[in-house]
């Protein structure tokens, strides 16, 4: 079984790929040491991407602190679409206006960014569950995104594992992460990363970190 984790669709999210590089050191380092762990490394395929969005990024750091998109132009005089509103999943009710912060792009998987995550998950099969890390909130999100309202077949073990996933945030004083659909706790968005790889069959988050 395969385990994705992607992070920093959105280019000012900086702690999300600092989780990914302390997600790889805590399995390297301890892999031939903690038998969890190295049982964890021996028995599934882990991927780690953990900046999708390294022109946004260089932008940010350089240039715009806050920056979010990606930085195509867009060829009237704005820049950058968001890679997370870019997938195939409902992408035509997102947002179609190129000076807006979630816009959507000029088609669905136009940009490079989503391109080459697509690509990399297709060519990989029996990647059974995914996580898309971003952050400013502090919730734990699954689909739907794009619907509050349409029929979800694995309700039941998204509620059942996303309340434990929380419980597990409960330490040193926290009272935890809330989770729920992400559509119904408003946070709605089309074309969402977590949507489309939900539609590939994938059982997948999207963690907001505080």
């Amino acid at each position: 079984p395969r385990i994705l984790f992607v992070a920093q669709h959105h280019a000012r999210e900086v702690m999300t790929p600092e989780i990914m590089v302390d997600m790889g050191d805590y399995l390297t380092e301890r892999y031939g040491v903690d038998p969890e762990v190295t049982a964890w490394v021996d028995d599934y395929e882990i991927y780690i991407i953990p900046v999708h969005n390294p022109y946004g990024v260089d932008y940010m750091f350089n240039v715009a602190n806050m920056w979010r998109k990606n930085r195509r132009d867009n060829g009237d005089g704005t820049f950058g679409v968001d890679p997370n509103r870019n997938y195939d999943s409902h992408w035509d009710s997102g947002d179609h206006s190129p000076p807006s912060e979630v816009y959507h792009g000029p088609a669905p998987f136009s940009e490079p960014e989503t391109v080459a995550v697509r690509d990399y998950v297709l060519a990989r099969p029996n990647i059974v569950t995914a996580s898309n890390f971003h952050s400013g909130t502090d919730l734990l999100l699954h689909p739907w995104g794009w619907s509050a309202e349409a029929d979800l077949p694995d309700a039941y073990w998204y509620e059942m594992l996303s309340r434990k996933g929380s419980q597990l945030t409960e330490i040193n004083g926290y009272k935890g992460t809330r989770h729920g659909w992400a559509a119904r706790g408003g946070y709605p968005g089309s074309g969402s990363t977590m949507d489309w790889l939900y539609e590939q069959g994938i059982l997948t988050w999207t963690p907001e970190v505080y």
